[in-house]
């Protein structure tokens, strides 16, 4: 760092007098009166930074009347966010970017704040723990550490950095956000347990059994029945090694029960029974494609089962009925006809599976629906005057805009003139002869219906 205070160097003449501004002195400016002019200097100070293990910065020789603090550099330190700068080492004193003047050689110290990252601890099943918010650097596990979760049947087995706890999490220091996930073992019982069962449909005919507590010195015995009575007659399906068992080779459309036999020494007691029938998956992906005055395509995704049922209504969520079979599953559209003009209609579509002649549906896909257009207006009326044919549309229900289609043979080609939202169109003419027109009525969707039939009328065409 530099040691001499206050080198001065000439800068520039300025007038000595109170009320001038210490601009430098103009001498092409004339002069009419005695003047007293004084010497300004630059006044040359260093400027030594303390980064405090920040990143480096230089020290930087700065004029006194130049010296702006705006253009003081930024450093930079892994974890922290720079706060400033500060006239004591202490960082009590900052340096006010609006306020500040140098006067002497000077040091300044960087103000830095810890980052803070959050712990998460995800208990894989367990009790909940909640998360912590510690500063950069802060060495884990420690003393903050919540209390370890509890798990029925399973005992603790430490913290680790993946789901699965594969591996093993170890004291670190913390440099960003983390993870953990609480590890656990299969626990013992001194006492016969049973827990609670649930089933769930697995893949096509397959179920999954799951248990909610599972002791390593119990044993569990899956059974099965398919009676219907009150006195159902089972049988066994496996000796379970772990909290859930996989059955598969069910019958669809029938229903299945499930219960387990717990044992511990020679106590043995069954628990809660649950059942499922297997059926096919939701059907899924049911779209309009288009939409006519007097029909309605929709389309849906393609299914392994036999084949699937089409519903429609004019109902949301009621009033359903069927619209078709359709018996072959690559079969995935359906276009509904002869329905009425500018209505709304909904449709759903299920899936089913043909089991010993007998169809076993699954559930309904979800509801769309879609509105078809204006119903085919009546020819239009014709009225000429001036070499402008005046096209009088007939008004339809529902309809935003009107298209009209001109010819010149009755059943020639129609060429579309024009749209309007008014009910008349007016088309100027410039030969004589027999014309015909037609007119077409359009939604806010831009769903058409058909063409009126044609109305036509023979002009004479008065060139001027």
């Amino acid at each position: 760092m530099e040691t001499d205070l206050g080198a001065k160097q000439f800068a520039y003449w300025k007038r000595d007098d109170w009320n001038y501004d210490g601009q430098p002195f103009d001498f092409e400016t004339p002069i009419y009166i005695n003047l007293d002019l004084a010497a300004t200097y630059l006044q040359k100070y260093t400027i030594h930074f303390d980064t405090k293990e920040g990143s480096n910065v230089q020290d930087i020789v700065v004029n006194k009347l130049t010296f702006k603090t705006t253009s003081l550099p930024t450093p930079s330190k892994e974890g922290y966010d720079f706060t400033g700068w500060y006239l004591d080492s202490a960082c009590k004193t900052k340096v006010d970017q609006a306020t500040y003047k140098i006067g002497e050689n000077t040091i300044l110290y960087a103000g830095w704040q810890a980052k803070k990252y959050t712990v998460t601890f995800d208990s894989n099943g367990g009790s909940a723990v909640s998360s912590l918010t510690l500063e950069h650097g802060t060495t884990i596990p420690n003393q903050s550490f919540p209390a370890n979760p509890t798990k029925d049947a399973y005992v603790f087995a430490g913290w680790y950095t993946d789901k699965e706890a594969t591996k093993e999490f170890y004291e670190t220091k913390l440099t960003s956000d983390i993870t953990l996930y609480a590890g656990w073992k299969r626990g013992e019982t001194s006492e016969l347990a049973l827990g609670d069962i649930t089933i769930t449909k697995d893949d096509n005919n397959s179920a999954l059994v799951t248990i909610d507590k599972f002791y390593t010195n119990q044993k569990y015995t899956l059974y099965k029945s398919t009676s219907t009575g009150k006195k159902k007659k089972w049988s066994k399906v496996a000796v379970m090694t772990g909290d859930s068992y996989l059955v598969t080779g069910l019958t669809f459309g029938k229903k299945t029960y499930f219960r387990i036999k717990v044992e511990l020494g020679k106590s043995n007691k069954y628990t809660n029974t649950v059942n499922i029938t297997v059926k096919p998956d939701k059907a899924t992906g049911l779209k309009v494609v288009s939409v006519g005055a007097k029909n309605i395509m929709v389309s849906w995704d393609k299914s392994r089962y036999s084949g699937y049922e089409l519903q429609r209504s004019t109902k949301p969520t009621s009033g359903f009925k069927k619209v078709t079979f359709l018996t072959k599953n690559s079969k995935t559209s359906y276009n509904n006809k002869k329905l009425k003009s500018a209505k709304t209609y909904y449709y759903r579509v299920r899936t089913y599976k043909v089991v010993r002649g007998k169809k076993v549906y699954g559930a309904y896909s979800d509801v769309v629906s879609a509105t078809t257009g204006p119903a085919t207006p009546k020819k239009p009326s014709l009225k000429y005057s001036n070499n402008t044919m005046t096209v009088n549309l007939k008004s339809s229900k529902t309809a935003a805009y009107y298209e009209v289609k001109r010819s010149t043979k009755k059943n020639g080609k129609y060429t579309t003139i024009g749209t309007t939202n008014e009910l008349s169109y007016n088309d100027t003419l410039e030969k004589s002869g027999t014309y015909y027109y037609k007119e077409r009525a359009c939604n806010a969707a831009g769903v058409c219906s058909g063409w009126s039939s044609p109305a036509s009328k023979k002009v004479k065409v008065v060139k001027e």
